[in-house]
């Protein structure tokens, strides 16, 4: 039963009333009148002996009486050691769609749906500049954003990922065997690839103006924002796209897709998680961005990538060279000290 059922029981016994427990408890005296009887009848006897001036309780009632007490005690407590618990971390997470579609799944099975009792996870899918705007009005406290140039991204801190590749896929059915194309050869075809502002279209959009040209230059686009739709559609269609090599790499690997590139455009670009500094401090939201650091690493260990310079490294603008995977280093106050960027071999 109810505790507040309880607590009227008492209210009545102690102003040995129902109006004056009515203006105790703030109800009505009918309601008073309710809770008792639906009491008496809930343990089949009359608990309240109403035959004097003052209401006094019958022996089921003094029972119940000091039960009650009992019971409330340990619902204050109750409440008290509750009270004491840690709250649930919150993470507002915000990544783009191909992130979500890459690497989402892992996360929450591996990382989040464990810790569901601990955690309140949130996630949106957006572009780049969006997801930072986000993070900067507090919106999100953790962002994993795709860029192919250097983020403007005070006061935050940064980790980047292993680098990305973008590529052009064609249906096997079109007969583009080479892997280096000329762009005129791919302007000749139907693109399917994601909406404006996002990552991969914009690095499209700046590559074609080096050669004069615009996404509007191909024989046909069509915008799609679902990845999986998007590799989809080449698959049935003769028709290319401009995705992560990533989404597509075992299309790529049986054959039924081609992956493309042309000379002279950058098909690299970064993958970063970007951390609002007040996030630091509670393990679990440390746990979850090594998770997901962790979990970017593993599925891109196997892609073969042509990796350059991070624009968070100060050698961005030297050779090509190999980098180490992101490290997080951790206080044992569980706080982020300090973040060891992608480092190329000429790096000091």
């Amino acid at each position: 039963m109810d505790t507040l059922y309880l607590k009227t029981l008492l209210a009545v016994i102690e102003t040995g009333s129902f109006s004056r427990a009515a203006d105790c408890l703030c109800i009505t005296q009918s309601a008073v009148s309710q809770r008792i009887k639906l009491m008496e009848g809930r343990y089949g006897y009359t608990l309240l002996d109403r035959s004097g001036g003052v209401i006094v309780p019958t022996m089921a009632g003094e029972l119940v009486q000091q039960k009650a007490r009992v019971i409330i005690d340990q619902e204050k407590e109750l409440f008290g050691a509750l009270k004491m618990l840690p709250l649930k971390c919150n993470i507002s997470f915000c990544c783009s769609p191909c992130f979500a579609t890459l690497f989402l799944p892992r996360i929450l099975r591996e990382h989040i749906l464990p810790k569901s009792d601990s955690l309140d996870f949130k996630c949106r899918h957006s572009t780049t500049a969006t997801a930072l705007q986000g993070l900067r009005e507090a919106e999100y406290n953790v962002i994993a954003v795709e860029h192919f140039s250097p983020l403007r991204t005070e006061p935050f801190n940064v980790i980047p990922l292993p680098n990305d590749e973008v590529v052009f896929v064609s249906n096997a059915k079109l007969g583009l065997k080479s892997e280096e194309l000329e762009l005129s050869k791919l302007l000749r075809h139907q693109l399917v690839l994601r909406k404006e502002g996002a990552n991969t279209t914009e690095q499209l959009a700046a590559n074609l103006a080096l050669f004069g040209k615009t996404i509007e230059d191909f024989r046909g686009v069509i915008n799609l924002d679902d990845p999986n739709l998007i590799k989809q559609t080449v698959l049935a269609e003769p028709c290319i796209a401009h995705v992560s090599r990533l989404l597509v790499n075992d299309e790529i690997a049986n054959g039924s897709l081609r992956a493309h590139t042309v000379k002279g455009f950058n098909h690299q670009r970064f993958r970063s998680l970007v951390i609002s500094r007040t996030s630091h401090g509670d393990r679990r939201m440390d746990d979850f961005i090594q998770a997901v650091a962790k979990t970017v690493q593993r599925i891109m260990s196997p892609v073969r990538q042509k990796v350059i310079p991070s624009p968070h490294c100060p050698s961005l603008m030297k050779p090509a060279a190999t980098h180490r995977a992101p490290v997080l280093y951790l206080k044992k106050s569980h706080e982020i000290a300090s973040i060891a960027p992608d480092r190329c071999n000429s790096c000091p």
